[in-house]
């Protein structure tokens, strides 16, 4: 949801209404108040929350929770980051903790009843040891059964604490790849005999990449199609044990002897994120109970992979410009304050290349801001395909462009203005059928440190620099003057 600081909700998907209880007409009429939604026992918190976002800018995570519509309270996690442009406003992300905490409640439960267990066990012992010469064998079979059962309650004890510690490690991800560590990590224990493996799904080639193994055999290609899943294709969870070998999915590798398979959709708000793939080279190993186990994980990691990505989407929203894809002026200073604070640590240079569209102006008045628009993405992608992995590409406003090339020498910024000025001169470009003509852009060119010590002597240099090349007749490179 969107939402300010003082209590408003100005926006929120479907997903928080429904858990909440609201209607969207409810919503515009501004009847939910997240305020007027928490308990006051959890208004600290938010309070805590709010002076850490307007002081440092973040806030971490916390746990509350919402009155629903009919009255009863809904266990939540809340993720607040600012609105830029906006102090008042918010971008809240709010996740149902129901499940989690259904999990802790039952996993009390079952260590209650390990402790009333075990009491009874110490009782029966005492019991039958006095009466063990008249009844040795039945106490021999009773203290059989009660210690099978405190086995079983022991492992589900194990399991429930190395679920909780997963989803705790789950939650602390900050990268996908990290995330699937910690299940690889933490999954070996929890399914002996098993091997296991995550898929994630790569949108842009459309397939499913290996990301994280665990056991002692490979038991999957490490790239395939949906269509060579059962599980993908049908959207449910797919096992195949003794005597079904026709239907193993066919990205399972020929050559280790599976004898089951279970293969697990990881799919999260109505999106297949990736796969979750368990073989085993023993049949009646991947039990009911492990498949059920295998679920719940999965549900986990599910969960944690949307989040991350959720984050990681947001993350880029604030630092890119919507319009062209290149980073913001925000970015681009805080980019720039590390990079000097390592170019003086470690004594090397920094180019930087202010760049202007020429006659930008024209295209607005002939052709409307559609083709102008149309014009500042072409040369976004142009500037992107042309810099390196540590190179940076922003829009510093309008149509000017920035560019900050770490590490580079003075010969070698003007070096690569001048091949982005020849790309963009060569570049022929169409909009709605019609060829616009020749763009050309004009760049001026400075340097750390020839050009000055701080972020704003180097850009106003390069900036002054521009100008003289607009002045000298446009589509040309021109060298900011040494301080």
């Amino acid at each position: 949801m969107f939402a300010s600081l003082s209590g408003e909700v100005a926006e929120a998907n479907n997903c928080l209404l429904n858990m909440l209880g609201y209607s969207r007409k409810e919503l515009e009429a501004g009847l939910i108040r997240w305020d007027a939604l928490t308990p006051a026992e959890h208004r600290p918190k938010d309070v805590e929350a709010i002076e850490n976002l307007q002081k440092y800018g973040f806030t971490k995570p916390w746990e509350k929770e919402y009155y629903h519509k009919d009255g009863h309270t809904v266990p939540v996690l809340v993720g607040v980051a600012p609105f830029e442009g906006d102090a008042d406003l918010s971008i809240c992300v709010v996740v149902d903790m129901k499940e989690q905490k259904q999990a802790l409640r039952q996993r009390q439960q079952m260590e209650t009843e390990l402790e009333k267990l075990n009491a009874e066990l110490e009782k029966r012992v005492m019991e039958r040891t006095q009466a063990l010469a008249k009844s040795e064998d039945k106490l021999h079979q009773v203290n059989q059964q009660l210690q099978e059962r405190l086995e079983e309650l022991k492992r589900r004890n194990q399991e429930m604490e190395l679920l909780s510690t997963l989803n705790e490690y789950l939650q602390s991800c900050v990268v996908v790849d990290d995330a699937c560590a910690s299940v690889a990590a933490l999954a070996k224990p929890l399914f002996p005999d098993i091997a296991g493996a995550i898929f994630i799904f790569d949108s842009t080639a459309n397939y499913f990449e290996l990301a994280k193994t665990w056991g002692s055999f490979p038991c999957s290609q490490p790239v395939f199609n949906s269509v060579d899943c059962w599980a993908l294709r049908r959207g449910q969870v797919h096992w195949v044990g003794q005597d079904q070998h026709d239907l193993f999915c066919d990205h399972l590798d020929d050559q280790c002897s599976t004898q089951e398979s279970l293969c697990i959709p990881l799919i999260a708000q109505g999106e297949t994120l990736g796969l979750l793939n368990l073989c085993s080279q023993r049949a009646g190993v991947i039990n009911p109970e492990q498949q059920q186990l295998a679920k719940t994980i999965a549900e986990q990691v599910s969960l944690a992979i949307a989040n991350i990505k959720l984050r990681e989407k947001l993350e880029n929203q604030s630092i890119r410009d919507p319009l062209t894809g290149l980073f913001n002026r925000r970015y681009l200073e805080q980019f720039f304050l590390q990079e000097l604070g390592r170019a003086r640590r470690y004594n090397y240079s920094i180019g930087v290349i202010m760049g202007d569209i020429d006659h930008f102006k024209q295209f607005n008045d002939q052709l409307g801001h559609d083709a102008g628009d149309h014009v500042l993405k072409v040369i976004g992608r142009i500037l992107q395909s042309n810099i390196r992995g540590s190179d940076i590409a922003c829009r510093y406003g309008g149509e000017e462009m920035t560019i900050v090339l770490p590490q580079t020498s003075m010969e070698d910024t003007i070096a690569k203005a001048e091949s982005l000025r020849q790309a963009i001169a060569s570049m022929a470009v169409d909009y709605k059928g019609r060829q616009l003509g020749t763009l050309t852009v004009s760049l001026g060119i400075a340097c750390y440190p020839n050009h000055g010590e701080t972020m704003a002597n180097i850009i106003q240099a390069a900036d002054r620099a521009l100008y003289q090349a607009k002045d000298a007749g446009r589509n040309r490179v021109v060298m900011a003057n040494e301080a």
